[in-house]
């Protein structure tokens, strides 16, 4: 079984609380005449088995020597524990070897394993594994007063029930604080033991019953909480709105100076940092990455950038958001430049009109010149006279660019409050050839369903404003209408 093996180990031993009382349950020190229990001689070993390569996983017997020399030489005790858990390689037991075992000199630890299912002989782990420092807290506990001179008779026992010491003017102890006089006279140093509240400590094994008015982590000045990782930033919270947030990652990463409310989760690197000049801008990560207007957001991905207000970019490279609350959800090099406007993803789309959604998978030669979009427009008519649907269903059309030709299917619904309603489709294309624009052929116009036969629907080359006019009739109603056209766009150059 010489292929099971011990990767790694570490050594804490139970004394360690002393040490460290933010990590036990107390909630309070104990007042100075209260009885104490002994330290006792045991520690914690935790350690990591592999069997064959992999994490050890089930039931184990374990035997473990504790020895004066790396090899060879006479065990110094020996504990043998069997049907020990081991999960994911890892496991944890109580040693004791007794109070005796740590005098001062070096100690190495050799283990022994088996499965606990089997009985025999133990397969032994090479190396044995060297104890560091911390067991000698067992030693300190056993001479706490090893190299000093004049040790006041109460206090030489090692015991730590003494409450009080009258025998002479180097030391004294008396209720809940300490004072101690160098060389015998002058102004004697003193503390009391009720400066440190081991009640509110963070556990590193968490915490329980907590108070956000009392129980928390943090500062208590007016400035920053940066967390490290290797010596370097990686977070940092700002005490005021009027600062960033947080900041992490590159340390090139900025935020312009005066702006307030900012967030630079992380990111950037060397040469390509992340930035936020604007109030309530963000950038969570990535590199390479701009949030240039209020409340803009990109969230990851690298060299994208959100310049209106409210514009987002969710990831991907080389994406654009730069018109009212557009988003580019991923892809590359698209472009959102129409207010409200979408580009989902994909490669290289356009989407340059209000509340247009646009998708390519490449370009011939500019960005949206080989794309299908879906656009929304709406408006209300009242009367018989004919009605223009909008993009915003106010003013905005959909209108071509120069050298773009634009085949339409158009589904139109019309609906009043008192139930009457009608459906359309209209197919056909569009061209806009040297800024004249006009209707290739003549479009279809099909009725899917209408309550009363005189309404009617129609599209136009609207060559002044270089668009696509869809317009409505009703009969005298006041009438809601919707448009969806989906459309496939080709431009030159």
């Amino acid at each position: 079984m010489n292929h099971w093996r011990i990767v790694a180990s570490m050594l804490v031993l139970a004394v360690l609380v002393l040490a460290a009382p933010g990590l036990v349950q107390a909630n309070s020190l104990p007042l100075p005449d209260q009885p104490q229990a002994d330290l006792g001689t045991g520690f914690t070993y935790q350690g990591y088995l592999t069997d064959g390569g992999a994490p050890a996983e089930g039931i184990y017997d374990f035997e473990f020597s504790l020895y004066s020399v790396e090899t060879g030489g006479l065990d110094l005790g020996r504990e043998t524990l069997g049907d020990v858990s081991v999960t994911n390689g890892y496991f944890t037991v109580l040693l004791d070897f007794g109070a005796s075992a740590f005098n001062g000199q070096a100690r190495w630890l050799e283990i022994g394993v088996r499965p606990g299912a089997e009985t025999g002989a133990y397969t032994t782990l090479t190396p044995r594994q060297a104890l560091t420092a911390a067991p000698y807290a067992l030693y300190a506990a056993n001479a706490p007063w090893m190299g000093l001179s004049g040790i006041p008779a109460g206090f030489a026992d090692g015991v730590d029930n003494d409450t009080t010491y009258t025998a002479g003017t180097g030391l004294s102890l008396s209720g809940g604080a300490f004072s101690v006089n160098f060389g015998g006279s002058g102004t004697a140093a003193t503390a009391s033991h009720s400066d440190h509240d081991h009640s509110n400590f963070w556990r590193i094994t968490g915490n329980s019953q907590t108070d956000p008015a009392t129980h928390y982590i943090g500062t208590m000045d007016d400035v920053a909480l940066v967390f490290r990782v290797n010596a370097q930033p990686v977070l940092r919270l700002e005490p005021h709105a009027q600062s960033p947030n947080l900041i992490g990652g590159y340390s090139g990463n900025s935020v312009t100076a005066g702006v307030y409310g900012a967030t630079i989760g992380g990111g950037g690197r060397i040469g390509e940092p992340n930035q936020v000049t604007a109030n309530y801008g963000t950038v969570g990560g990535g590199f390479a990455n701009t949030a240039s207007d209020s409340y803009s957001t990109v969230a990851g991905g690298s060299s994208n950038t959100a310049s209106w207000l409210g514009a987002t970019v969710a990831g991907g490279s080389y994406n654009t958001a730069s018109a009212y609350n557009a988003t580019v959800g991923g892809g590359w090099n698209n472009i959102a430049s129409g207010y409200l406007a979408t580009v989902p993803g994909g490669y290289e789309a356009n989407a340059s009109h209000y509340g247009q959604m646009a998708y390519a998978s490449g370009r011939f030669a500019n960005t949206g010149d080989a794309q299908a979009s879906l656009y929304v427009l709406r408006k209300t008519s009242t009367g018989t006279a004919w009605t223009d649907l909008y993009l915003n269903g106010i003013s905005e059309r959909l209108t071509l660019a120069s050298g773009q030709v634009m085949s339409f299917d158009i589904l139109i619904v019309g609906g009043t409050d008192a139930g009457e309603s009608a459906g359309y489709r209209i197919q056909g294309v569009i061209e806009n050839i040297g800024g004249t624009t006009a209707l290739v052929g003549t479009p279809v116009v099909t009725v899917l369903g209408e309550d009363d036969a005189a309404w009617n629907v129609q599209v136009l080359a609207d060559n002044t404003n270089d668009a696509l006019n869809i317009q409505v009739m009703g009969n005298n109603e006041t009438i809601r209408w919707v448009a969806t056209v989906q459309t496939a766009e080709v431009t030159w150059p």
